[in-house]
């Protein structure tokens, strides 16, 4: 009877081991299940801020691509702009010459009638040399303009197509100077106006005649 008590206790007492035994595996468990339950928590809360980084590049991508397809536009756009201003060139310099080639040809007749003379150009030479404009640093340079007075300063007789040219491009330097200050060098865009008037004169009076006299055909001209 006494073993029976003794094994019954025994028993008893390994049921309650085990059974705090297995409570403790079961709370160890449920704690680890909790964590998973938590890590899968966050996993989803990152999937989620994940998705929304992906929608987000989406819709970068969308903007981007946007923003390709106007850069295509604004191209195109620059390119018929461009177009136009090479068309607005030529008619600027179309005018430029058929402007130009009127007043020579309104010079000819002057001097046939003996209105223009050298008379005329002498008295214009002189007031260009006494007028002549202050150099600048970009355009109208001190260079350029000891190269004016060198011209200015020529015997009539030794004038040539070159130097009709050269006063051209000085005066095409000039109005340049012009629009570069801001146009507040007005004194350069006269004076560039003047120049362009003495080259015709010079050439009408002067360098077209002796061409003639040597039998060279004058050359024809594109102004601009």
């Amino acid at each position: 009877m006494l073993e029976f008590v003794v094994l019954l206790g025994t028993i008893i007492s390994s049921s309650a081991g085990l059974g705090y035994w297995l409570a403790g595996k079961f709370s160890s468990l449920e704690m680890r299940v909790s964590k998973l339950e938590q890590d899968l928590s966050s996993l989803k809360q990152d999937f989620t801020t994940l998705k929304e980084d992906v929608s987000g590049l989406k819709g970068l991508r969308e903007d981007f691509s946007g923003l390709k397809q106007d850069f295509a536009t604004l191209k195109e756009d620059v390119r018929t702009l461009k177009s136009a201003f090479e068309r607005l060139d030529e008619g600027v310099r179309t005018l430029k010459t058929g402007i130009f080639g009127f007043n020579e040809l309104l010079l000819e007749v002057l001097k046939e009638k003996d209105i223009i003379t050298e008379i005329e150009h002498t008295s214009m030479m002189g007031a260009l040399r006494a007028y002549i404009p202050t150099s600048t640093s970009k355009y109208y340079t001190e260079e350029v303009r000891k190269k004016l007075i060198e011209i200015l300063n020529k015997k009539p007789s030794d004038y040539t197509m070159d130097d009709v040219y050269e006063l051209r491009r000085i005066a095409d330097l000039m109005i340049k100077e012009y629009c570069e200050s801001g146009r507040k060098r007005e004194d350069l865009l006269d004076y560039a106006g003047q120049l362009y008037v003495a080259s015709l004169m010079i050439k009408v009076l002067y360098v077209k005649p002796k061409l003639l006299k040597a039998g060279i055909k004058p050359p024809e001209e594109r102004y601009g």
